[in-house]
Formats: structure tokens, C-alpha cells, sequence
């Protein structure tokens, strides 16, 4: 009778903890920032990234960010698996995702230093008012 005693609750620690393990190393599979490697997107390891791939993953990163607390004001500007897909084969090879991760980048930082240069602009109307 004492064994189920020690045993029910040492079981729930270890199951506890297996899954806190298993769920940690799911959520750091995904980066919070930055491009996402190539193998992150790749779940089924066939070579090239499916839509379903490449949503699943940015969802994923999204559920994340969001658990954290973390804000989510890029959430508008997420890159469209077309926009990836340069020969419309509806995969995505490395080459297409370093493609178009790069040119996103580029996008985002256009966009921010457009951002930027309103901002300055709109401070110097004012300050010649």
C-alpha cells in the first residue's frame, strides 16, 4: 500500500516534467526573431518546405511569442509563402527561402527607415510652425 503512496506522486513529477521538457524544446525549435532555419520549416525533412510547412511554423513562432508576452506588432507584415515561392511549384528549395527571407529583410528595413524619415519630417513642420 505504501508503494502506491510513493509511486502515484513521483510518477506525476515525472510526468510533469517530461512534458514541460517536451513542450520547452518544441518552443525553441522556432526562433522568437529572426529568420527561421531552413530545417525548422522542413518537419517532415523531405528536402523543401510545403505551405502548410511554412504557415505552421510562423503560426508556431506566433503561439510562442505570444505565451511570452511578447508584442505582436509585426504580425501584419508577415511574409506570404507566394512571395517565397519564385517558381510557382508550390515548394519552397533553401535557395527560395534564403531568397526570400533576404528580401524581406530588406523590405522591413525600407519600411523603417521610410518610417524614420516621416517622423523627421513631421518633427521639423512642427518645429518651423
Amino acid at each position: 500500500m505504501k508503494t502506491r503512496y510513493i509511486a502515484l506522486p513521483v510518477l506525476s513529477v515525472l510526468f510533469s516534467a517530461s512534458f514541460l521538457l517536451s513542450t520547452g524544446a518544441q518552443a525553441a525549435d522556432v526562433p522568437a526573431r529572426g529568420p527561421i532555419a531552413f530545417s525548422d520549416y522542413d518537419t517532415d525533412k523531405n528536402g523543401s518546405i510545403s505551405e502548410a510547412e511554412f504557415n505552421a511554423a510562423h503560426d508556431k513562432r506566433m503561439q510562442n511569442n505570444s505565451a511570452a508576452g511578447m508584442p505582436m506588432k509585426g504580425a501584419a507584415n508577415r511574409p506570404m509563402f507566394s512571395q517565397f515561392d519564385t517558381n510557382n511549384d508550390g515548394k519552397l528549395s533553401a535557395d527560395e527561402l534564403k531568397n526570400g527571407q533576404m528580401q524581406h529583410q530588406q523590405e522591413m528595413m525600407d519600411m523603417r527607415k521610410d518610417q524614420m524619415m516621416n517622423m523627421q519630417n513631421m518633427h521639423k513642420k512642427n518645429m518651423q510652425q
